[in-house]
């Protein structure tokens, strides 16, 4: 796990944060979460595989479930009295769209 403070960057599918935010408008936070699930089997919320992205201001949410990059600064957060909250963040990000091929790319077999 990096270091507090630790520029870093995150392949991950963009979920609801713990409010509902709608498709195209700007987010203040989201949740990236190495799987999106569908909507008869919802992903699991396992804190230690959640990251809350704090995007750079006026970042729009593409597309909830949407495979993105995020890069930002790595934060370890405390831990919440609430089970489905994560543990990590990143702060000030940098969220682009990626493609399925970017898994493949990223995590070679």
């Amino acid at each position: 796990m990096p270091n507090d403070g630790t520029s870093v960057k995150m392949l991950g599918y963009m979920m609801d944060g713990y409010d509902f935010a709608k498709d195209g408008f700007p987010v203040r936070m989201f949740v990236l979460m190495p799987e999106a699930g569908h909507f008869l089997h919802p992903a699991h919320r396992n804190p230690d595989e959640m990251v809350e992205v704090w995007p750079k201001p006026g970042t729009v949410i593409f597309k909830r479930r949407q495979l993105v990059w995020a890069s930002g600064t790595f934060q370890r957060l405390s831990t919440h009295s609430r089970e489905e909250h994560a543990l990590y963040a990143l702060r000030n990000a940098s969220v682009t769209p990626a493609s399925s091929s970017d898994i493949a790319n990223w995590f070679p077999h």
